[in-house]
């Protein structure tokens, strides 16, 4: 019967041993299970639902603002994609990239240093793009025309309407034309003369400097847009 006994144990694995060994060997596994559990908890649980989707709507919000936006809040000189005669610019209206680009301008101008520094890098550096001056010349005097400071009648009012059916777009000459049609009303706006100038040569230099008188005689940087 030993025998026969042995031979189960051995078939049935924990038979054989004494009843102390089999407690004590069940204590130990229990053990290990809870401390592998623990473990296992510690190193691969997932993060909960709510932090991954704020990771998730953080990125979306980085994913869909552009680059352009970016850098136009921090800094105001960004260029603009796109210009008057584009289909979709649609200035005047609540949507369209004038609406999106006017919102990026005005909040990288928002501050009055910001604009100090704005002025400074129109005169002094090519990196800030034509067409976002433009922008920007367009933005004050609608600002000026609520606040009759656009000269009246005949004054920049004129200009904002030429530069809406795209008259200064398409060539050097046509771009010639708004900086005449803006040097010859600077004498219509209030205030003194302005002497600020463009350190940059020719034709680039005298566009920005009329801009910048422009802008200087409207109190851009003390008002802003």
């Amino acid at each position: 019967m030993g025998e026969g006994r042995g031979g189960r144990g051995e078939e049935g694995g924990f038979s054989c041993l004494k009843h102390s060994d089999m407690q004590s060997l069940f204590t130990n596994c229990a053990l290990l299970i809870a401390l592998g559990t623990t473990a296992t908890s510690a190193f691969s649980a997932p993060a909960p639902l709510s932090s991954f989707r704020l990771g998730v709507s953080a990125g979306e919000k980085r994913g869909t603002l552009p680059l352009r936006a970016h850098v136009a809040r921090s800094s105001g000189t960004a260029r603009i994609a796109m210009g008057w005669a584009d289909p979709d610019w649609k200035w005047g209206y609540g949507n369209g990239k004038a609406h999106n680009a006017a919102y990026d301008l005005r909040r990288g101008l928002s501050s009055e240093s910001s604009r100090s520094k704005w002025m400074e890098t129109l005169l002094s550096d090519e990196k800030l793009g034509w067409d976002d001056v433009k922008l920007c010349l367009a933005l004050k005097w609608q600002r000026a025309a609520r606040e009759g400071r656009d000269g009246g009648r005949g004054g920049f009012g004129d200009v904002m309407e030429m530069m809406r059916k795209c008259k200064y777009e398409g060539s050097d000459a046509n771009d010639d034309r708004l900086v005449q049609d803006m040097s010859s009303r600077l004498a219509m706006l209030p205030g003194a003369e302005s002497s600020v100038a463009s350190g940059l040569p020719g034709r680039e230099g005298q566009r920005r400097t009329v801009a910048a008188r422009v802008l200087d005689r409207m109190d851009f940087v003390r008002i802003g847009l």
